[in-house]
Parts: structure tokens; sequence; C-alpha cells
């Protein structure tokens, strides 16, 4: 028995001998898959001190050794849009037509994006957000957007801009919260920006769109002489049931001339509205209604005033029919 004990307990040293030296090899294999590849380190050293061949060989021969590394990938793009960039300034115009120009550029940004969606693109977000938003991936450029945005890599104007067309990509995709969000830290960042009032209105529409109604109200009741934010004030105390306060809002926009497009949206729905009330509709706004279609419906600004001096009541049903046939309603 005495004998067992003796020979377990010499035994003993060798097996913590064994498992100390299986850990080690155990580490430094752990270690050795995760350094960084050299062509890797190569390759940003280069890019970094703008010596955009040297960058690129390195680079593409880093992508052999890691094809699955997102950042080989995008610094691989980063040195392509910089090779057909050449001397001029790397601002957000002229990265985004460089790279709308740059078919390669552009793949090697995307198997980035592809293996990590939420690669940190930093200066070339807006780049990317751009050529997204002009091919219709509209929630994938307000996430480049985004980036951009928090990258601060950009100059304040330009930070300004990523944030509100995230905004407008946000809620043209449907994602109405991520829109409030954008525009809101537009808001925020930039209080007196250039897109600051209309971002306002934006982070209020966007809210109503999202259910969130109150809060909608409170983005835009202060805002004056903007025709978004009197529709959102209107929608909104609409479906608070302050329906007469509502009308008085649709009324007020749908008598006014109608400036930009936005505008020209918000008279069109507040006749809309006001229809769907069944409340009298001013021939005036009507008129506006019309003449904002800009020919969709042909001749109904000049039939309806040349027939003013009718039947008021027979000359609002008839054309509110017609635009109801033509789904104006």
């Amino acid at each position: 028995m005495k004998q067992i004990a003796k020979s377990h307990t010499q035994t003993l040293p060798r097996d913590k001998t064994a498992c100390a030296v299986t850990l080690i090899i155990f580490l430094l294999m752990a270690l050795a898959g995760c350094s960084e590849p050299e062509q890797l380190s190569r390759g940003r050293k280069f890019l970094q001190a703008d010596m955009i061949p040297e960058a690129l060989s390195a680079l593409q021969a880093a992508v052999l050794e890691k094809p699955d590394n997102p950042e080989i990938h995008y610094l691989l793009g980063a040195a392509k849009l910089k090779q057909s960039l050449g001397s001029r300034p790397q601002n957000s115009a002229n990265l985004s037509a460089a790279l709308q120009k740059n078919p390669e550029a552009l793949k090697s940004f995307e198997r980035a994006l592809g293996l990590d969606p939420e690669f940190d693109t930093n200066l070339y977000g807006y780049a990317l957000g751009s050529v997204f938003q002009s091919r219709g991936e509209l929630a994938r450029a307000a996430r480049e957007y985004e980036k951009f945005a928090r990258s601060k890599k950009g100059s304040p104007a330009e930070t300004e801009d990523a944030l509100y067309r995230a905004g407008q990509c946000s809620f043209a995709a449907g994602n109405f919260e991520d829109a409030a969000g954008s525009y809101e830290r537009c808001v925020k960042q930039f209080p007196e920006g250039r897109f600051s009032r209309d971002a306002k209105c934006a982070m209020g529409e966007s809210l109503l769109e999202a259910g969130e109604v109150r809060a909608a109200l409170r983005a835009v009741e202060n805002i004056k002489d903007a025709d978004q934010a009197t529709y959102v004030a209107a929608r909104c105390r609409e479906q608070l049931g302050e329906s007469e306060e509502a009308k008085k809002l649709y009324v007020e926009l749908a008598m006014k001339e109608a400036g930009d497009e936005n505008s020209k949206r918000c008279q069109g729905g507040a006749v809309k509205r006001l229809a769907y009330l069944g409340a009298d509709i001013p021939l005036r706004g009507l008129v506006n209604h019309a003449a904002n279609l800009e020919g969709e419906i042909v001749g109904v600004k000049g039939r309806l005033e040349a027939v003013a001096g009718g039947e008021l009541p027979e000359v609002l049903f008839s054309m509110l029919n017609m635009l109801q046939g033509q789904d104006y309603f």
C-alpha cells in the first residue's frame, strides 16, 4: 500500500509537466493563428505613406494569405480608390465620384462588408453610402453614412450631410425609428446647421410613422412657416382625436402656394386628408393641388377655374370623384 502511494507521488510531477507543456504549445499555436499577416502590416504602412503601388502589391499578397480578413479587402479598396483619385483632395465629393467610376475598388469594399457588415469604413463611408443610395440599397447606404458620421473623419458640413442622408435613406427604406435617430443626431450635433430645420421636420414625420404620435407633435409644434411641420402636426392632431384642429391645419396648408417638391407632397396630402375627413375643401386648395400634379391630371386646374362661379358643391364633388378615380386620394 505504501509502495503504491509512493509511486503515485512520483508520477504526479510528470503529469503536471506534461500539462504545462501542452498548455504552452496550445497558447503558441493560438498566438500564431492570431498574429497579423506580415503583408497586411506592410500594406497598411505603405498606404499611410501614400506609397500606393507598394501598398497594392503588399495587400494583394495579403489577400492570398488571408482571404477572409475584412481589413485587407478594405485597405485594398482604399488603395485602389486613392490610385484613381490621384492628386485631388480626399473630400466626400471627390471620393464619391471616384468610387462611382472604380468598380474594382468598390468590389474590394463590398467584399470587406460582406465578411463584416459592421466593419468601420471611416473616411470612405460617405462614398460607399452615396454608391449604395444611387443603387437603391437604402438600408446599406444609411449604415455607411452613419459610420462616416461616427468616424469624425469628414468636415462638419460633410458630417451633417451624412446624418441627414442617413435619415432620408432609412425613411425611404421604411426604417422609421432609425430615420428619427439619424435626424435627431443631425439636429443635436448641428443645431444651427444647414439641415437643422428640415431635419427637425423630418424627425417629426419619422416619429409619426413609427407610431410615436405625441413625440412627433412635440418635435414640430414650434416650427413656424414649414409646410412639412404643419402637415405632420395636422396628422398628429387627427390621430389624437383633435379632428377640428387637424382640419384647420390641413386647410391652412392646402391654401398655400407650394414651393419645393416636399411642400407639394405635403399640400397634396392635406387635400387628401380633408377629402377623407369629409371636410369642405377650399377651391383654392383644389386648384393648388391640381397645379402641383404637373399635368398628371390634364386640364383639372383650367376646369376648376372655369366653373368657379357655378354650383360649388357640385364642382367639389365632381372634381373629388375625378381625383379619387386617379388614385390621388
